[in-house]
């Protein structure tokens, strides 16, 4: 993968209100990558241009990292810009006289040595190239400077990067929810005479009355309902309480745990 990359900065007075212009496709493909422009404030023509180097070369190794191109297959960007200071200065060919200018120039110089590392040869220049072209032929990076410019903010019209390392929506986990469990219980109750019922429940068993009806002494049931117990399903209702059975005299305790 070629990454193709226009670059442009530019002032309006300089200093003056500044942006840059970053325009990338992939040679290959055609595919246009990412395009944007970035306001920077007031500063100089000659800063924003830096500034514009550096912002495409830190898209490009976003894009070159998450694409992971073969080493030593040619250069992996191919950057245009309309600055000829800039570019001649990179390239080694002009001074760099300006203060302003030199802490720009190391953090260009060493960004582009780590390219030359990461997916050249190891040797300069064996990862990128970088040409100066006439403006013309920037129109597209001139462009999103004027854009952002007029706009005053950062304007992103392309970002291919972006999309690809956007998180995925979280899935927000539920608690489930459990539904209200409505248990009796037979009490022992001294002096009252054994139940009768077909299916009589000794003293002292808990049953869930949603879940569990044989073994259930019917009487006992029918006691709680006249002593105001409802499922928990339905509206009102007493959850806890209790009663004596008609039947056999034993105190009969229900309750509801919490759904």
């Amino acid at each position: 993968m070629t990454l193709m990359i226009h670059v442009d900065g530019g002032s309006r007075g300089n200093p003056g209100p500044a942006a840059v212009g970053v325009a990338i496709r992939d040679q290959d493909t055609g595919q246009v990558l990412h395009e944007a422009g970035y306001f920077l404030g007031t500063t100089t023509n000659n800063v924003a241009e830096y500034r514009g180097l550096l912002k495409a070369l830190e898209v490009a190794c976003a894009i070159l990292d998450q694409a992971s191109p073969a080493r030593g297959q040619g250069p992996a960007i191919h950057i245009h810009s309309d600055s000829q200071l800039m570019v001649r200065q990179v390239l080694g060919e002009y001074r760099v006289k300006s203060a302003d200018l030199h802490p720009l120039h190391a953090e260009v110089t060493q960004t582009l040595a780590g390219l030359d590392q990461t997916y050249g040869s190891g040797r300069p220049r064996s990862a990128w190239r970088i040409e100066h072209v006439r403006r013309e032929f920037n129109a597209r990076a001139d462009e999103l400077v004027n854009q952002c410019l007029d706009m005053g903010e950062d304007v992103i019209v392309t970002d291919a990067q972006a999309a690809k390392v956007a998180p995925a929506p979280k899935t927000i986990q539920k608690t489930p929810h459990v539904p209200a469990q409505d248990w009796l219980e037979v009490v022992s109750t001294p002096g009252a005479k054994g139940s009768t019922c077909p299916a009589a429940t000794p003293d002292g068993k808990r049953s869930s009355l949603s879940t569990t009806t044989q073994g259930l002494c019917l009487h006992a049931l029918t006691a709680a309902v006249l002593a105001g117990w409802r499922p928990a399903a339905d509206e009102g209702g007493q959850p806890t309480g209790q009663a004596v059975c008609r039947h056999c005299g034993r105190t009969i305790r229900w309750d509801r745990s919490a759904g």
